[in-house]
C-alpha cells in the first residue's frame, strides 16, 4: 500500500512526511498514530489505511480532534463487500465494522472516506490546498464544450453534489461576458470563448466566485489545450490562468479545474500554483465531494441521558413498559392473559383494537397480530385463532390508532462491536428490509441531529407536504430517537432498540410495536 500510494501521491507532486506500518495493533494504536500525527507539525493531512480500528470510539475522537485542529484525515477500509471482509479476517483476524456503520463515523467525525488509492491521493491534493470547512454542496459547472458540462453534472450529482440552476440575474451577468450561443444556466456554457476570448474562464469564474449561490467550481474540457493555437494565445492562457489562481486566492471557494490538456504549460501553472488539476472528470468530482466529508455536523450534541429504568427483554409488554417510561409515546393498551380479560380491557380501551400475541420476534409475520377487531365477536375469534395455533403465554391489547396523513419510520439502535451505540433512522413498517432507506450517526444523538437524519433518507420526500397530505411530526419522531439513543448509550447492556413502525402523523408520533435486546449481564462467578 506504501509503496502505491507514493506512486500517486508522487505524480501530483506530493510526499510523505511520515509513514508507519502499523501491523495487528497489538500495542500502538490507530487512533495514537493519529494523534501523534496531528501533532507532528510537518505533516498537513492524515492517511489510513485500516482493517481493524480496535476502540472504534477512540478512533473518531482522534480523528475528530485532529479535524478541529485543521488537519484532514483521509480513511481507505475494507467492509464494503462480503469478498473484502473475508480477505481482512484471513489475513489479520480483524473484525470489520459493517461499511454504513464505519460511514457513520467518518461523518460524524470529519472523516473523508475514499475506496481506492488514487482517490486517496486525490483527497489529499485538495485537502492539502484548501483544508477543512468546506462544504461544497452547490457547483457551478463551467465547460468549454456542451458534452463535457454534460457529463461533468451527471457526475457531480452522483455523488451528492449540486449542480443547481442559477438565478435569472447571475444567468444574465454571467451571459453579458460570453457569446450570444453560450449556455448560462448551469452547466455554463462557454460555446467556443477558449479561442475567441480566452479571458472569458476568468471572467465567469469571478462572477461565480462572487455569487452566494454558488459554494464551488468545477471547470472542464480543453483549457490548457488553447496555447498549442499559436505563440499569442498561449501567452493569453497563462494570464488567464494567472487570473484564476488569483481570484480563487482572494475569494477562498474551493475551484478545480478538469482538462483534457492537463500537462500543458497553463494547466501546470495552475495546479502548482492553487488550483488542483485533473486529467479524468471523475477523479476531480470526487475529490470536490471529499472537501465537503473534511467537516463535522454542527448538530452532534447529544441529548440528556435518561434515568435508570430496569433493563427488560424478550417480552413485549415488558419492553414497552420500559420504553414508555423513558419517553416514548405507545397507543393505550392493557396486557391479558384469556378472551374473558380481553373483553373486559376492550371495554375500557375503546373499539377498535388490536391484539398482539407475546414471545414472538416478528408478530405479523406468523399471525400474532390482528388489526382493526371492531367488536367482541371478532376480538374473541381473533384470539381464539392465535391461541390454537401459536399458544403464546400472553397477550397485548392496544386502542387502533388512525393512520391516515401518516407514515410509518423505523429508529433504533445498534451497539457495534467496534464503534459501540449507533443510532438508525430510516423508512419503516413492512417496506423497512425492502427499501433498506436507513441512516446511521454515533449514539447518543439530539433530537436537531435526528432531524437531519431523516431529512436524509431517500423516502424524506414523504414526511412533508405530498399530494394533498399534510406533512407529518419529524422533530417528534427525531426526539424519539435522541431518547432512545441516550437511554442505550447510558446503558451497556443494551444490544439493540427496534421501534418499527413509529407512526408520524401531523398530530405527533405513536410508537406501534419494539422489541429491545440485552447482552447476558456479567456477573463475578
Amino acid at each position: 500500500m506504501a509503496l502505491e500510494l507514493s506512486g500517486f501521491l508522487s505524480e501530483r507532486g506530493l510526499g510523505f512526511s511520515r509513514f508507519v506500518s502499523l501491523g495487528n495493533q497489538a500495542d500502538v494504536t490507530a487512533a495514537e498514530l493519529i494523534e501523534a500525527c496531528a501533532d507532528h507539525e510537518a505533516t498537513r493531512v492524515i492517511a489510513l489505511y485500516c482493517e481493524d480500528f480496535g476502540d472504534g470510539r477512540a478512533f473518531t475522537r482522534a480523528a475528530a480532534r485532529a479535524v478541529d485542529a485543521g488537519k484532514p484525515v483521509i480513511l481507505m477500509t475494507v467492509g464494503g463487500s462480503e469478498a473484502s471482509i473475508r480477505g481482512a479476517q484471513s489475513h489479520t483476524g480483524a473484525l470489520t465494522s459493517d461499511s454504513a456503520v464505519i460511514d457513520a463515523a467518518c461523518r460524524d467525525a470529519g472523516i473523508v472516506r475514499v475506496a481506492t488509492p488514487r482517490a486517496l491521493a486525490d483527497a489529499a491534493k485538495v485537502l492539502l490546498r484548501f483544508g477543512t470547512g468546506h462544504r461544497p454542496h452547490r457547483v457551478a459547472v463551467v465547460a468549454d464544450g456542451g458534452g463535457h458540462g454534460g457529463i461533468a453534472s451527471d457526475t457531480c450529482e452522483r455523488v451528492g453534489l449540486s449542480v443547481t440552476a442559477l438565478s435569472a440575474e447571475l444567468s444574465r451577468e454571467i451571459g453579458d461576458l460570453l457569446p450570444p450561443s453560450a449556455g448560462t444556466a448551469n452547466p455554463i456554457d462557454l460555446a467556443g470563448a477558449g479561442e475567441q476570448d480566452n479571458p472569458s474562464f476568468a471572467h465567469v469564474l469571478e462572477a461565480c466566485l462572487r455569487s452566494d449561490e454558488v459554494d464551488a467550481v468545477l471547470f472542464t474540457g480543453y483549457f490548457g489545450g488553447y496555447g498549442a493555437y499559436g505563440e499569442g494565445l498561449a501567452a493569453e492562457e497563462l494570464c488567464t490562468a494567472q487570473r484564476m489562481i488569483d481570484l480563487t486566492a482572494a475569494h477562498g471557494k474551493p475551484v478545480i479545474m478538469h482538462t483534457m490538456a492537463h500537462e500543458s504549460p497553463a494547466a501546470e501553472l495552475l495546479d502548482t500554483q492553487g488550483m488542483p488539476v485533473f486529467s479524468a472528470v471523475e477523479d476531480a468530482v470526487g475529490a470536490l465531494a471529499a472537501l465537503g466529508g473534511a467537516s463535522r455536523p454542527d448538530t452532534l450534541e447529544p441529548g440528556a441521558t435518561e434515568p435508570n429504568v430496569e433493563l427488560v427483554s424478550d417480552d413485549y409488554w415488558l419492553e414497552r413498559e420500559m420504553l414508555t417510561a423513558i419517553g416514548v409515546p405507545f397507543a393505550a393498551a392493557e396486557r391479558v392473559q384469556n378472551a374473558a380479560e380481553a373483553v373486559e380491557a376492550a371495554e375500557r380501551i375503546g373499539y377498535p383494537v388490536v391484539l398482539k400475541a407475546l414471545g414472538l420476534l416478528h408478530k405479523s409475520d406468523t399471525g400474532g397480530v390482528a388489526l382493526g377487531l371492531s367488536d367482541e365477536e371478532a376480538l374473541v375469534t381473533a384470539l381464539d385463532r392465535m391461541q390454537q395455533t401459536l399458544s403464546p403465554p400472553g397477550y397485548v391489547l392496544e386502542r387502533m390508532v388512525d393512520t391516515r396523513d401518516a407514515v410509518e419510520v423505523i429508529v433504533g439502535v445498534q451497539r457495534d462491536p467496534r464503534f459501540g451505540p449507533i443510532a438508525m433512522a430510516g423508512a419503516g413498517g413492512v417496506f423497512t428490509e425492502v427499501l433498506g432507506d436507513v441512516a446511521f450517526a454515533f449514539a447518543p444523538v439530539s433530537a436537531q441531529r435526528g432531524t437531519e437524519l431523516f431529512r436524509s433518507l431517500r423516502t424524506a420526500r414523504l414526511l412533508d407536504d405530498y399530494r394533498g397530505r399534510p406533512a407529518v411530526d419529524v422533530p417528534g419522531a427525531a426526539e424519539v430517537l435522541a431518547k432512545v439513543s441516550a437511554f442505550a448509550a447510558a446503558n451497556p447492556r443494551v444490544s439493540e432498540i427496534e421501534i418499527n413502525p413509529l407512526l408520524v402523523s401531523p398530530q405527533g408520533t405513536l410508537a406501534l410495536d419494539a422489541r429491545v435486546i440485552l447482552a447476558p449481564e456479567v456477573t463475578n462467578d
